[in-house]
């Protein structure tokens, strides 16, 4: 027999009102520590942080957005769509520059810590995982 695992659903600001109910089936990491969900989740939760941050509300959460991207890797981005998968870094951490490119295409060795670089397919989707740098 196999037991059910039922986790509660992550508690966000009472002031957000209810996460949407339509979302992608996709499982992106979630800022602020609320695990991992759809972009759609995803979009909700950044919208709601930068609404809070621009009206400074008194519970507003802040997030260190270079704790976020700690990790150089983007290992939920693979197959999916470059452009796509550009939007959902930029989603998250605006102050990176992305860039989509063919794989196998030439590009400068210089390290940069804002940068990420997208390889994709013939069909424009993602062949490994982005990085910064």
């Amino acid at each position: 027999m196999i037991d059910k695992i039922i986790m509660d659903p992550p508690k966000y600001p009472e002031h957000w009102g209810r996460p949407p109910l339509k979302q992608t089936r996709d499982l992106v990491p979630l800022p602020a520590g609320f695990g991992k969900g759809s972009s759609t989740l995803l979009k909700w939760i950044t919208d709601k942080m930068n609404e809070d941050s621009k009206t400074n509300h008194p519970n507003k959460i802040v997030v260190n957005r270079d704790h976020f991207f700690s990790s150089p890797e983007f290992p939920d981005c693979v197959s999916k769509n470059g452009e796509q998968a550009k939007e959902l870094i930029l989603m998250v951490n605006s102050q990176l520059e992305v860039e989509v490119l063919a794989e196998g295409s030439i590009v400068t060795e210089d390290y940069r810590t804002d940068r990420v670089r997208i390889f994709v397919d013939k069909d424009g989707n993602v062949t490994k995982q982005p990085q910064k740098g």
